[in-house]
This record gives C-alpha cells, structure tokens and sequence, in this order.
C-alpha cells in the first residue's frame, strides 16, 4: 500500500501519529520503478510504502519500531526534498540523509528526526524479503 502522510504536530515517539490522508495513482505509477529496483536487489516485496511529509520546525521524537512487521523488515528510507538542517539520530550516530539515495535504517535501535527549516519530504518503506527455496529431501540418518 502506498500513502501520503504527514506529521502534523511534533511527535514524541509514542503511539501511531501517522495520519493517512490519501491514496494516490500518481504516486503509485511514479514510485513502481523505485519499488522494482529495491524488490529485486533485495529479493522481496514492499509491504508498506509511505511518502512521509515533515514540515519545518517538526520532528519525530526517539523511538524504537515494534510489532511482527517491523521487526522483520528491511526499513528503507529515501528523501525526496530535504535539506542541510534535517538531522536523523539513529543510536549514538547523527546525520544528513541526502536527497535522491536510499538508506537502510536498523529501526530495532532507538532513532528521530528533526527538521529545522524548510520542509522534508520522503520515501519510508518496509521490504519483507522471500523465502528461501523449500528443501524438499532431508536425509537425517
């Protein structure tokens, strides 16, 4: 599924505060080639994708992800639009994620964002790899 959210308010790393506001074709069709690159490089599928909207002077606050899905997912992060004073923290390490590349965050560790001047737009995704190929003979003995 692929959405359009946006982070009204600050968040504090509590609850669920994506609010889906809507579902959109256009993004979808522009997002397939995206999708297909990272589908095949990592041999799985895309469960969720979101283009997550941070407007200037917000941020989301540490968090830890929880739950089945996401503790199984590769997390997959691409900025659309950002900028120099967009800040992510993941554990002890703090950086700038460029605009255009794609990173892989270990959301099993505590991680935020900050967003000091202008607005942050960009591609979150979960992608849940395939399974190995059934062994169908086991000799044991």
């Amino acid at each position: 599924s692929l959405f359009i959210t946006n982070f009204p308010l600050s968040w504090d790393g509590n609850g669920y505060p994506l609010s889906y506001t809507s579902y959109n074709v256009n993004l979808v069709n522009l997002t397939k080639d995206i999708i297909n690159v990272l589908e095949n490089k990592f041999n799985g599928k895309v469960g969720r994708c979101l283009y997550i909207i941070l407007p200037k002077g917000k941020s989301v606050g540490q968090h830890v992800d929880h739950g089945y899905y996401l503790s199984n997912v590769h997390r997959l992060h691409i900025p659309i639009i950002t900028n120099n004073n967009v800040l992510f923290h993941l554990g002890t390490e703090t950086t700038n994620l460029k605009e255009g590349k794609c990173y892989e965050i270990n959301n099993k560790i505590l991680h935020s964002v900050e967003n000091m001047t202008g607005v942050r737009v960009a591609i979150q995704m979960g992608l849940l790899e395939l399974p190995k190929a059934p062994v169908y003979h086991t000799e044991y003995i």
